[in-house]
């Protein structure tokens, strides 16, 4: 007998339990104790421990083929039964799997867009430490705060704060994609947008995949221009174009010479350029103007800061900087800036300043639909839940046989979480199938772009697996504790109800909160539309039907404004012609003006764009106070201003205003405000109405605004594409309905409405799918009780009421609920983000309830009907 002293470690012996079978262990260890003993006597004590421990590694490939056994053969029979069980019962097979289908079908295209909407930007190498400056900026108590800023801090703010690594300036001259310039070589003409002038250390900033030339050398020479590939095999075809030489017409750098060729920019970036050309191009008073101004904003710019800068600290040294440069010119301006910064990867989500350089995305719309993912997802689990819960007492004597048979608690779990995961498995299988079908016309209107490799994302293959187990543990995880609880020998007496003690609470409990969401869902989207509806159809203060706008692109055509006014005026099907350097609707200048008695630091920042005569007259504009421009008043040309309603009570005018004087620090100009317009949305109605200052010029701008009859409209548009050959012989017509154009600033919304819509329906059609079944076991166990009812006398109107009572009250609580719910989530929050905003009204909530129990009725008619028509003879005879 061993003693106490002679005993190895317990440790030792713990791990030899674990790695030796239950049946045993013990008498093994007690053989392995009195070994240890002899050899701690003849050999020693470290001899003796070694050699137990060499028994604890030799035992570990035994382990390890036992429990491979075991558990191949248990998972073999875990699956085999499962496979049984789904088989034996095909119809709630086919509504569990066609749900879950739908529903991760769902998931994963909502997984799309998000992916896709949170990666724009991060394909630059440094993107994030790469922030964007932006210029916050006060005058006279009102803030505004722009994408751009001034063109002389950048170069002194990487000079002197040591956490700036580099720095570019970008400056955009075409503003928007319908300006284009005349690209010419070996008499070739190509017209073209997306022409960016960038500081030759873009490359050091932003990322590019060179095919030819060197990032860090192309754009370090003036007239240095880069090319995308789409643009260089638009131009060159597959010749190599490098030292090429380009002409440029309508822009400020006539001559460049290719210096490289980059692949195109990817579409999920929030600026993309065809061409880029070097800032050391620009000379002369244009480049003071754009580069030395440091109250002018002109250009986007964006710092490279050092790992892990504190960026608070940098807005401080900014702003010190900019106090000794110009902090008392901009005190004598009345311009108070601050310049903040902005890390590039938030600009497209989280960005909605003056002047950025497209249409950004929106977080709010990547949580909404976010959450409704999941709660689709939650609705396809629920089904599962309850079509498992409901169908228990067919399986209630299986169980309790099993577990008399010696089958643990432990073991029945795992056999429902296999089902579980095996339904949850196929679902996702189909789903993805669908997803590859319809994954096209989803990027289509979402907007994303259909050859991101979503499956490169690393969050695409974190997301899928989370996505895997919560479905399978949420909507097998409570059956399965809920069905393996029963009580043998209650269940075997066929006592079933009354050996679990409850009614279905819990799953009246699911099915009211997936019809929660649906009506959520369904009110969210008729809000959504109706604010649509609301923007759409709201008097803006002009007329923008019938108006065509035509894009000039060559100088020499507003020059001959007169003579093109006259031709198009011929045409009878042509009402009214007017040139304008901008249209509402369209991004327009901001100058600082100063009014008459105020003095030069009290500046008011005013939205101002150039017309001529007819401007009002072609938009059916109202002018309340004083009068139009007219060629025939001299002064009118370059000493003269009209106002909107807002400018002349942010002025503290009112009518009063016409007559004052009014400077523009912008441009030097001096003039009367000579009439007052009323106010009309120059913006989106997402905004206030702004004030605004129209100057006169007879070839007013670049924009010409044509509204034309209603009749013969294809012959007036042809005319008119025959009359702009004699016009702009080398350019292409394009033109656009304003009307059409002013509703693309809605785009955002429009998406938005479109896949609520969709989700909504799909929710709608996955809880439906939960409800047929759930109605089908209900008609089942109460087919007795029907027929009995039936006998004695019952109408079928009087048992498809009984029949839907349960449904239609769980609908009434579902519809009470969700009216708080919606009226927060979408009526207050996404709602505030428009200055001009429908008012929810308790139509949309009846018409919610109402769609929701039609669909309720719809959903269990069949069975109800069914049930009722039975003959109760058969029903009463049931087992």
């Amino acid at each position: 007998m061993t003693g106490k002293y002679k005993n190895p470690s317990g440790t030792v012996k713990r791990l030899l339990k674990i790695l030796l079978r239950d049946s045993d262990h013990n008498a093994i260890i007690g053989d392995f104790d009195e070994i240890y003993c002899n050899l701690y006597d003849s050999r020693g004590k470290i001899y003796a421990y070694l050699w137990y421990w060499r028994q604890v590694f030799v035992s570990i490939p035994d382990f390890i083929t036992g429990l491979t056994y075991r558990t191949g053969g248990m998972v073999k029979n875990y699956l085999t039964i499962s496979f049984r069980n789904i088989k034996r019962q095909k119809v709630y097979t086919l509504l569990n799997l066609s749900g879950l289908a739908i529903g991760m079908a769902c998931c994963i295209l909502i997984m799309f867009y998000v992916i896709y909407e949170m990666s724009y930007d991060k394909y630059h190498s440094n993107a994030d430490n790469i922030y964007r400056m932006t210029d916050y900026c006060t005058m006279a108590g009102n803030s505004y705060h722009y994408a751009v800023a001034p063109g002389a801090p950048a170069p002194v703010f990487a000079e002197e704060i040591p956490d700036i690594r580099s720095f570019v300036r970008i400056f955009n001259f075409q503003g928007s994609d319908e300006q284009q310039a005349m690209i010419s070589i070996d008499n070739k003409n190509f017209e073209q947008n997306g022409i960016l002038i960038a500081d030759s250390t873009f490359y050091e900033v932003f990322s590019g995949e060179f095919i030819f030339g060197d990032p860090a050398e192309v754009l370090d020479e003036p007239g240095s221009a880069v090319l995308t590939q789409e643009t260089a095999e638009k131009i060159f075809g597959s010749e190599n174009p490098i030292g090429k030489v380009l002409n440029i017409s309508s822009f400020p750098v006539r001559e460049v010479r290719i210096t490289g060729i980059v692949k195109d920019i990817p579409e999920n970036s929030h600026f993309s350029y065809k061409v880029l050309i070097s800032s050391s191009s620009i000379k002369g008073r244009f480049r003071k103007a754009l580069m030395e101004e440091w109250l002018n904003i002109t250009n986007y710019t964006y710092f490279l800061l050092e790992e892990n800068a504190d960026t608070e600290h940098v807005e401080k040294k900014m702003a010190d900087i900019f106090e000794n440069h110009s902090g008392q010119e901009s005190r004598e301006t009345g311009i108070m800036k601050e310049f903040l910064l902005q890390r590039l990867t938030d600009i497209h989500l989280k960005s909605h300043l003056e002047s950025e350089q497209r249409a950004n995305g929106n977080i709010l719309y990547v949580y909404s639909f976010s959450i409704i993912a999941f709660f689709i997802l939650c609705i396809a689990c629920i089904n599962f839940m309850n079509l498992l819960t409901a169908r228990s007492a067919k399986r209630a004597k299986e169980i309790g046989l099993r577990k008399v048979l010696g089958a643990k608690r432990k073991q029945l779990i795992i056999q429902f979480l296999m089902e579980s995961f095996l339904m949850t498995a196929a679902g996702l299988g189909i789903g993805s199938v669908i997803v590859a079908f319809v994954l096209p016309a989803f990027a289509g209107f979402t907007g994303i772009d259909p050859g991101y490799a979503v499956l490169n994302s690393g969050a695409f293959f974190i997301i899928i697996p989370v996505m895997m187990i919560f479905t399978g543990l949420l909507g097998g995880l409570y059956p399965a504790v809920f069905l393996t609880g029963y009580i043998p020998a209650k269940v075997m007496k066929g006592n079933f109800l009354r050996s679990m003690g409850k009614r279905p609470v819990l799953r009246n409990i699911l099915v009211a909160f997936q019809f929660t969401i649906s009506a959520s869902l369904i009110a969210g989207t008729l809000i959504v539309a109706d604010q649509l509806d609301f923007m759409k159809n709201m008097d803006l203060g002009f007329k923008n039907d019938q108006v065509l706008v035509v894009a000039v692109k060559e100088s020499s055509t507003v020059r001959n404004f007169k003579n093109i006014k006259n031709e198009l005026s011929s045409n009878p099907g042509i009402n009214e012609v007017s040139f304008s350097s901008s249209i509402p609707g369209m991004r327009m200048g901001v100058c600082a003006f100063v009014p008459e008695g105020f003095s030069e630091s009290e500046t008011f920042l005013m939205d101002t764009y150039y017309v001529d005569e007819d401007f009002f007259i072609t938009y059916e504009m109202s002018l309340i106070y004083g009068r139009n421009f007219s060629p025939e008043i001299s002064t009118d040309a370059d000493r003269s201003f009209i106002i909107n309603e807002t400018a002349a009570e942010r002025m503290g005018f009112g009518s009063d205003a016409v007559g004052k004087e009014l400077s523009n620090l912008t441009n030097g100009r001096q003039g009367k405000i000579i009439g007052i317009i009323s106010d009309y949305h120059h913006r989106s109605l997402k905004e206030a109405v702004e004030p605004m200052v129209l100057g006169y010029r007879s070839g007013g701008g670049p924009r010409i605004s044509i509204r034309i009859g209603t009749e013969n409209i294809l012959e007036t548009i042809s005319y008119l594409e025959d009359k702009w050959k004699k016009f702009e012989p080398n350019r292409s017509f394009t033109f656009y309905f304003l009307d059409e154009y002013f509703n693309t600033q809605y785009s955002a919304e429009e998406r938005m409405s479109r896949i609520f819509g969709y989700f909504t329906f799909l929710a709608i059609l996955i809880a439906c799918l939960g409800v047929i079944g759930l109605s089908s076991y209900t008609a089942e166990q109460r087919r007795k009780e029907i027929g009995i009812r039936k006998v004695l006398g019952a109408s079928i109107e009087t048992l498809m009421l009984g029949f839907s009572r349960n449904f239609l009250i769980l609908a009434l609580i579902s519809n009470t609920i969700s009216i708080p719910v919606t009226y927060f989530l979408i009526g207050n929050y996404w709602l505030d983000n428009f200055a001009f905003r429908t008012n929810i009204g308790v139509g949309v909530f009846l018409i919610t309830a109402s769609v929701l129990t039609l669909i309720v009725l719809l959903t269990v008619s069949y069975q109800s009907l069914k049930t009722a028509y039975t003959n109760p003879v058969d029903s009463i005879k049931h087992e």
